[in-house]
């Protein structure tokens, strides 16, 4: 889930989201045949259930190694092992830019390997003084198959997304010099439509090409909005009668292909402001009072409405276990009109949403205050 920063003084000044490879895990394993082979084997392994308990044993002790040596690189040895290190510290010493003004996010596949290649990364960093250091793995990114690396991009996609608009006083900075290709060439298109600023570095040079945000319009939010009730259930992983008036290039067996997220991610950030959005499944339905509290909305609360709709909707779908914070759908105590309350919006003045439930089906009966 995407960290929702509250705005303070010392609120960082750039999110950096760095994508990472394994090369600094497999290239010095080049010189050991043996190694060299049982990383390649191993590549997609997703945890250590996936690999022999004696040659989990061998990686180990190998990230071990490594991990001690990595605690002794000044900066100039770190930058020339690590393609992600070498792009990003390049460009902070180049643009003056602090340390402590910074979040890092250290996106690696759904794997062993993508995670202790991370880590090595995050321990240098952290051991260096770059204390807002995260590791983000991204659920099946990997390259065990093209389907679960379609899913993986689509999911990389939804959490830049989620990242990018709980939090609106940062500059995004994407750095694809590291991680594969194909990751990092997704990346640079979804750095397009949600960085302020791509760069990369180029193997054997010293200068980072500094891509800033190109102010493009895509015609694809129109296209969405003509059908955005059926869109918004795709995205919501609620199975339609007929997808023949969605884009088939974005729905791939009943979900958004990586394209398709980017299409309706950009898109839901200018449709989930212009209105509350009518919303009808098996789970949750709006009462007769809802439409009437949520008139003459601003932006920004009308943004906040779909959202825990979506929330909401996605909570009774997993059989009420993902009740995520913002959301906080509990049953209310006493004697009320309404049964159950969820988060609105906490900030300024706090509303929340009432509800009450027929056959295990969620009614939004009314956006009001608190009832304390």
């Amino acid at each position: 889930m995407a960290q929702n920063l509250q705005k303070s003084a010392n609120m960082p000044q750039y999110q950096i989201i760095n994508t990472c490879g394994t090369s600094v895990l497999t290239n010095p394993a080049k010189g050991n045949e043996e190694l060299s082979n049982i990383l390649t084997k191993y590549s997609n392994a997703k945890s250590e259930k996936d690999i022999p308990a004696d040659i989990y044993k061998i990686i180990t002790e190998h990230w071990e190694q490594l991990l001690s040596k990595w605690n002794e690189k000044n900066e100039s040895e770190a930058k020339k092992a690590s393609a992600e290190l070498k792009c990003l510290l390049t460009w902070q010493r180049n643009n003056n830019v602090e340390k402590s003004n910074c979040i890092y996010y250290l996106i690696h596949t759904d794997t062993i390997l993508g995670e202790l290649a991370a880590e090595l990364v995050e321990e240098w960093m952290k051991k260096n003084g770059y204390e807002n250091v995260q590791l983000q793995k991204i659920e099946s990114l990997n390259t065990q198959s093209l389907h679960d690396f379609e899913v993986g991009l689509s999911n990389f996609a939804k959490w830049a997304f989620e990242l990018k608009n709980s939090d609106n006083y940062s500059q995004f900075i994407f750095n694809i010099a590291g991680g594969f290709k194909s990751v990092s060439g997704f990346a640079q298109v979804l750095g397009t439509f949600i960085a302020d600023q791509t760069i990369y570095i180029f193997e054997g040079g010293d200068e980072v090409l500094q891509v800033p945000h190109l102010p493009i319009v895509w015609s694809e939010i129109d296209t969405i909005r003509k059908n955005a009730y059926s869109y918004r259930k795709v995205s919501l992983g609620i199975q339609l009668d007929s997808y023949s008036e969605l884009n088939p290039l974005w729905i791939q067996n009943g979900k958004f292909s990586p394209w398709g997220q980017i299409a309706w991610e950009n898109a839901k950030r200018t449709i989930y402001r212009e209105e509350v959005l009518p919303f009808e499944c098996d789970f949750v339905c709006e009462g007769n009072d809802f439409r009437n509290s949520v008139k003459d909305l601003p932006q920004d609360r009308i943004w906040h409405i779909n959202e825990r709709i979506d929330d909401l909707i996605v909570f009774a779908i997993s059989n009420r276990k993902n009740n995520v914070r913002r959301l906080d759908y509990k049953k209310l105590r006493g004697s009320h009109a309404y049964t159950h309350e969820c988060d609105a919006w906490a900030d300024g003045d706090a509303k929340r949403l009432f509800c009450n439930e027929l056959n295990g089906k969620i009614i939004i009966e009314k956006l009001d205050k608190a009832l304390h």
